[in-house]
């Protein structure tokens, strides 16, 4: 064993050596890398075909969603305990259908001074009735008078505040401080956040709501893929057997340095909210592109170039990356579809020849 690993390793010199041989070369990119086939076998050179690409995918992890407007987040008006929960997960509901109902001493406060401003309301009515008559019999001056309007103004006023205050909060007549909140949308009850005899803050969900239909996929893509998806491009997602249009990027990165992407879902196919799944967006290609596995791709006197596989060796043929591909790299440049380019090697080649970057 041991004097096999020495023969491998003299192999290996040999090779080097006879690649180090050839005549140095300038900035531009040399014309042939000079390399015998039994060379190459030494090294574990491999090449692949290049292949014409009329048309690129780009596979994308993709979360289905319902679209905002299609949702609605029912929280608390006020402070309070629940009461009753009066749907569940799954249950359909419709505009105005009572959901939940909670105690709170706070909405008790809130009827209570809609009472008292009802109260006043009442005392500046008739406040006002009897000073307009007495202004009539010129009793009392005009200036009184306006001052028991405007004060009968102002219960109205304060009266129609409360009132709202407490509709807002679900609540109905009398003091109970119990409110009844409503469903503010047909749909489907898709969450539930509480709990009978739960304690809630204002403003705090309790539920969630979701109409049925259209739905959205939200991609994640780094920032090259991105700039190469126009919006429009087709989206498809074979797990569902669905199929959509990308609509839409983020003008910023993400918290994890990705751009992210809607698509609107066209044919939703057997999709449903919240799944994960791998979605493949169709890219334009350039005329003129090469797709290439995505080892062939070197750096070399500051070049990006691919070694196209020639007699006596490589050379090294200048290439522009379009788009990096889940395992194909989409590249321009004078590249024939005959050609072989190495796949694997690459690093060992350029070590040989003194080219590593």
């Amino acid at each position: 064993m041991f004097e096999f690993r020495l023969s491998r390793c003299a192999a290996a010199l040999a090779v080097c050596a006879g690649i180090a041989a050839a005549p140095a070369q300038g900035a531009s990119l040399p014309n042939l890398i000079p390399v015998s086939p039994d060379q190459q076998v030494a090294l574990g050179v491999r090449l692949s075909p290049v292949q014409a690409a009329a048309r690129a995918q780009v596979s994308l992890p993709a979360r289905v969603v319902v679209p905002p407007s299609r949702q609605a987040l029912v929280s608390a008006p006020v402070a309070g305990v629940i009461t009753h929960l009066l749907v569940n997960v799954g249950d359909v509901v419709k505009t105005g259908q009572p959901l939940v109902e909670l105690r709170s001493a706070a909405l008790a406060q809130l009827q209570r001074e809609c009472a008292d401003a009802g109260t006043q309301r009442d005392l500046t009515k008739r406040q006002l009735a009897r000073d307009t008559a007495l202004e009539k019999e010129g009793i009392i001056p005009t200036a009184r008078l306006q001052l028991t309007q405007a004060r009968a103004r102002d219960a109205r006023a304060l009266l129609a505040e409360r009132t709202l205050a407490v509709r807002l909060a679900g609540a109905g007549g009398g003091v109970d401080g119990v409110a009844r909140i409503l469903a503010p949308r047909d749909g489907i009850v898709s969450d539930l956040q509480v709990l009978p005899a739960q304690r809630v803050d204002q403003a705090a969900p309790l539920l969630r709501i979701t109409a049925p239909g259209e739905l959205w996929l939200e991609l994640d893509a780094n920032v090259q893929q991105a700039a190469a998806l126009p919006t429009g491009a087709a989206v498809t997602v074979d797990d569902g057997h669905a199929t959509g249009v990308l609509e839409a990027r983020a003008p910023a990165l993400g918290a994890g340095q990705t751009v992210a992407l809607r698509a609107r879902l066209t044919q939703p196919g057997s999709l449903v909210a919240g799944i994960l799944v791998k979605a493949r967006v169709a890219m334009p290609v350039p005329a003129g592109s090469w797709r290439l596995p995505s080892t062939a791709m070197t750096q070399l006197d500051g070049h990006d170039v691919a070694l196209v596989a020639v007699p006596g060796g490589f050379r090294p043929i200048a290439v522009r990356q379009i788009a990096r591909l889940d395992d194909a790299v989409l590249v321009t440049g004078a590249l024939r579809p005959v050609d072989r380019v190495v796949s694997s090697g690459i690093v060992a080649i350029k070590a040989a020849a003194g080219g590593a970057q």
